[in-house]
């Protein structure tokens, strides 16, 4: 089983990609249709990532992996914490890291950001209660710099928050990066 899965790493082969490729695949179809991403699917990937570090160069291997992790989680941790997107989409990308390596990562990060940007200004020019959102907003902050009231921000009925699947972004900017290979 070892000598099987070193070989399916090896210099020679396409395994990282493989493997990426069936991750995102896997993160996009259940973050789209279940709207999320499966634990154990990161933990393989993640696990994926120390494997080929250390089969490659040993407990000194270990370093690679884990920096891209560390940088992966780090690069989406504050969208997370302000809301922006869901812990599975978090611990994809520190996932990938592992796989990768920080510099590839951070080259995914990118592509992924801009895509997701377009993505979210589609998503708000093509769903009409998030222009409607957006002009009551506009209307509440004329109001404010008239009146000086906070309270003008108070929403009176709950909104339903409106999402698209980022791992559909990050796969994309991952095949982005395979494709036109890196920013500098």
């Amino acid at each position: 089983m070892s000598i099987s899965l070193l070989f399916l790493f090896s210099e020679n082969s396409n395994g990282v990609l493989l493997v990426c490729s069936f991750y995102l695949f896997l993160i996009v179809a259940t973050d789209t249709c279940l709207t999320e991403i499966p634990n154990p699917a990161s933990f393989a990937l993640l696990l994926a990532g120390f494997y080929l570090g250390a089969s490659k160069a040993g407990f000194s291997g270990l370093l690679d992996p884990l920096l891209g992790m560390g940088f992966g989680l780090s690069l989406l941790f504050v969208p997370y914490l302000l809301g922006g997107m869901g812990a599975g989409d978090v611990k994809a990308l520190a996932a990938m890291g592992a796989l990768l390596g920080p510099s590839p990562i951070f080259q995914v990060f990118l592509y992924s950001a801009l895509i997701g940007g377009a993505v979210s200004l589609l998503h708000f020019l093509l769903i009409p209660e998030l222009r409607n959102n957006a002009l009551a907003f506009i209307s509440k902050l004329r109001a404010f710099a008239y009146i000086r009231d906070l309270s003008v921000f108070k929403s009176e009925t709950p909104k339903t928050p409106q999402r698209f699947p980022y791992a559909s972004t990050i796969a994309l900017g991952y095949f982005s990066f395979l494709h036109w290979g890196g920013f500098f």
